[in-house]
């Protein structure tokens, strides 16, 4: 009898939007264009480091991606889904919900 293991789906986001509109972001708050681009450079850095800790961390485990517009969703064993939710490195997508909300009430200000 071949034995079924539980899957579940959470999702990398990582911290940038869309490359114009991130760097007119930090344009907007920086001293300098300078500081503007080295401000960007570091979410570049972080989005990187990120996709190396999921990499390591799902290393040899059977998983999917699905790389979305707004996430990348991660399907797996139950187990390893709710270790990396747990390490911080996944969202669930409850937590989805909740950050399109705050969103949806961000943009209607």
């Amino acid at each position: 009898m071949k034995s079924h293991t539980t899957t579940e789906r959470a999702g990398l986001c990582l911290p940038f939007f869309k490359q114009g509109d991130d760097l007119a972001g930090h344009l907007d708050s920086a001293a300098s264009v300078s500081e503007a681009l080295q401000a960007y450079a570091e979410n570049l850095n972080l989005a990187a480091e990120m996709l190396r800790d999921l990499a390591g961390s799902v290393s040899g485990r059977e998983v999917d991606i699905e790389a979305g517009a707004h996430c990348i969703e991660v399907t797996g064993p139950a187990d390893l889904i709710e270790e990396l939710i747990g390490q911080g490195l996944l969202n669930s997508p409850d937590d989805w919900d909740k950050e399109d909300d705050e969103e949806a009430v961000r943009l209607a200000d």
